[in-house]
C-alpha cells in the first residue's frame, strides 16, 4: 500500500508559470526527504520549511515548489519538491542566508536525503510531482541510492554536497554528505545515502 503524502498547493516562483525561461526545453527537479531522530523534531523542520515558501515568490531562477509531510506515526518525514529553471539558480538558493541558517539549525536532529534530475520541460506541474512522490513513496528508486551507479545528475549532487559541506557550513569537518546522528550505522546499513 502507497505511504500517505500529504503536500502543499504548487507555490510558483519568480519564473513560475509554464514559460520556459532558459529556452533549453528542460527544468531542474529538486526534492529533499528529511527523517527526524525524534518525532518532536519534524515539526519544527516543517515549519521552518514553511517560513521559507513564503519567500518562494521572490527566490530567483525557481520555477515553483511544493511542500510535503509523511505523517506516519513510527517514522514521519518532511521536504521538498522544487523546479529550477538552472542548476545555477539551486546552488543560489543553497546558499542563502535564511537557508543556510535552517541547515545549520537542524542538520544534527535528523537525517537528509536528495536527488535532483532533469526533465524535458516545462511539463504540466502535476506530473512532476507525480514523478518526485514515486521516490517519497517508494514506488521508485533514488538515483543512485539503491545501486553501485550513480543517477542522472550525481556530479551536480556531489558538487551541491561539497559546497555545503567547505563553503556553507566550515565549522563542520568537510566530507561527502555526512551522515550525522546516532542513525548513521542504520542509514548505511539500508542502503541510503
Amino acid at each position: 500500500m502507497p505511504r500517505t503524502i500529504w503536500t502543499t498547493p504548487w507555490q510558483p516562483g519568480p519564473a513560475g508559470g509554464t514559460t520556459d525561461a532558459t529556452g533549453t526545453g528542460q527544468v531542474l527537479v529538486s526534492v529533499t526527504e528529511f527523517v527526524a531522530h525524534r518525532r518532536a523534531d519534524t515539526l519544527p523542520v516543517a515549519l521552518a520549511g514553511l517560513r521559507l515558501r513564503r519567500t518562494w515568490p521572490r527566490t530567483t531562477g525557481s520555477a515553483g515548489m511544493w511542500l510535503w509531510l509523511d505523517p506516519h506515526p513510527v517514522r514521519p518525514r518532511s521536504g521538498s519538491v522544487s523546479v529550477w529553471w538552472t542548476a545555477q539558480d539551486l546552488l543560489a538558493f543553497v546558499a542563502r542566508p535564511d537557508h543556510r541558517r535552517i541547515v545549520r539549525t537542524h542538520r544534527d536532529r535528523g537525517l537528509l536525503r536528495s536527488a535532483t534530475w532533469t526533465e524535458a520541460g516545462p511539463r504540466c506541474h502535476g506530473e512532476i510531482l507525480e514523478s518526485a512522490l514515486g521516490l517519497l513513496r517508494g514506488t521508485r528508486p533514488w538515483p543512485g541510492h539503491d545501486d553501485a551507479r550513480p543517477g542522472p545528475n550525481q556530479a551536480f549532487k556531489d558538487h551541491l554536497d561539497g559546497l555545503i559541506d567547505r563553503r556553507l557550513l566550515p565549522d563542520t569537518d568537510p566530507g561527502p554528505s555526512r551522515r550525522t546522528g546516532r542513525r548513521s550505522a542504520e542509514r548505511s546499513t539500508h542502503g541510503h545515502a
